[in-house]
């Protein structure tokens, strides 16, 4: 993942309050996300997850992903960006809190107050998603199969593949080959 950490925002429920940390030191961010006791929610969770593992960080207690979250409510829906999500669950337009030019939640001039839409609208979600997904009696689809495939995918994508460049290679001509086979039949039959 060719993206680099900026700053997070950690929500500390004592407090009521979104705690943001710019530039934080890869010590704190392992303390953070390498505590068993500390659940992570978030959106997108898995790019988290390669991001943090690139660092030397294993994110522990991954509990609940946004994202995956929608798509178990409703896998016909095919929105599935965090300001989509917010409006559709939550009548809540993130763009109308975002300022003008800030186009990632990670960008270097990012503030507190600025992520502070995103970091609502994950909250909110967490609850009304939750709330849906054990009305829906899905909720044990999405903690025992869900989220633990999460992680799974996250250390495939750290991980990559081993593949046989030269084999690799020889089944692209090969495929080449058909292709232009099967699209010269093609014209000769029409």
């Amino acid at each position: 993942i060719k993206k680099k950490i900026d700053g997070i925002v950690v929500y500390e429920e004592s407090l009521n309050k979104n705690i943001y940390v710019k530039n934080p030191n890869i010590d704190k961010l392992k303390e953070i996300f390498e505590n068993e006791n500390i659940e992570k929610i978030g959106f997108k969770i898995a790019e988290d997850y390669v991001l943090l593992r690139e660092l030397d960080i294993q994110m522990q207690n991954v509990g609940f992903d946004i994202e995956v979250a929608a798509y178990d409510v409703n896998p016909t829906n095919i929105k599935h960006k965090l300001d989509e999500i917010a409006m559709q669950y939550l009548e809540f337009d993130i763009n109308e809190f975002i300022p003008d030019g800030q186009t990632s939640l990670f960008d270097t001039e990012t503030k507190a107050n600025e992520v502070g839409p995103y970091i609502y609208a994950i909250r909110k979600l967490y609850e009304t998603l939750k709330a849906e997904l054990e009305k829906n009696n899905t909720i044990k689809l999405f903690n025992e199969i869900e989220m633990p495939l999460v992680t799974v995918l996250g250390e495939m994508q750290f991980n990559g593949m081993l593949c046989d460049k030269t084999e690799l290679i020889t089944f692209g001509v090969v495929l080449k080959d058909r292709l232009q086979t099967l699209t010269k039949e093609i014209y000769e039959l029409a």
